[in-house]
């Protein structure tokens, strides 16, 4: 359960660390022009994150069943914001919408933990070059694996749904007379793996925060 606490604000943290560094980079003082500029480059840098973010909805909802009708990975510019690409779906039950909805974030840290486990174990045999590969992707992953409010669309249906999911399940361990910390401990036994990968991400984007936080005001 201390895992699944720390898993849980770490991700929180990423969070609001990614919040505050998208919200420096795209700040801007500049004419509309320079702005379009600034706002197109941002896209280009993160089209690496923005590409996973969208591919996790396409895979998902094909693995559910739900038709793509649209899937875009440029850019489109607003008068004051930018949206980095998007999928539309058709209309699905709330289940798989949440499902589909969520996608990003799930694939996020499964190839956040992958490369975090490629940098503790193989750090030494990595290049120069290699090295900044990963330490680039981990920041732009970790930036863009977050959900809109598009994403979260309608989720309080499914958040009603697990909630009644979640007090079925109680009483049946109840009934069987299953020790409930005991069974949430062997579900989260795991959990520590990606608790100690994650740090990664975490340290690049205060790092990288410390810096846009700098350039900012310079």
């Amino acid at each position: 359960m201390l895992y699944a606490f720390l898993l849980f604000v770490q991700i929180v943290f990423l969070y609001l660390i990614s919040k505050q560094i998208l919200k420096l980079l795209l700040s801007s003082k500049q004419n509309s022009k320079f702005r379009k500029i600034r706002f197109f480059v941002f896209a280009v840098f993160f089209l690496p994150g923005t590409f996973l973010h969208e591919l996790s909805h396409f895979v998902m909802a094909k693995l559910l069943g739900v038709r793509v009708e649209k899937f875009n990975l440029f850019p489109v510019f607003a008068e004051s914001k930018i949206v980095l690409g998007s999928v539309s779906l058709q209309k699905t039950d709330f289940i798989r919408r949440f499902i589909v909805g969520v996608a990003p974030l799930f694939f996020g840290i499964a190839i956040l933990s992958i490369l975090g486990f490629f940098l503790t174990n193989y750090r030494d045999s990595l290049s120069f070059w290699s090295y900044a590969v990963f330490v680039f992707l981990i920041f732009v992953i970790s930036n863009t694996m977050f959900l809109s409010d598009k994403d979260l669309a309608g989720s309080w249906k499914f958040y009603i749904f697990l909630l009644f999911v979640v007090g079925i399940l109680y009483f049946i361990l109840r009934y069987f007379d299953v020790e409930i910390y005991q069974f949430l401990d062997q579900m989260f036994q795991n959990i520590y793996f990606f608790v100690h990968l994650l740090v990664y991400p975490l340290l690049i984007n205060l790092f990288c925060l410390l810096i846009v936080s700098f350039l900012s005001k310079n």
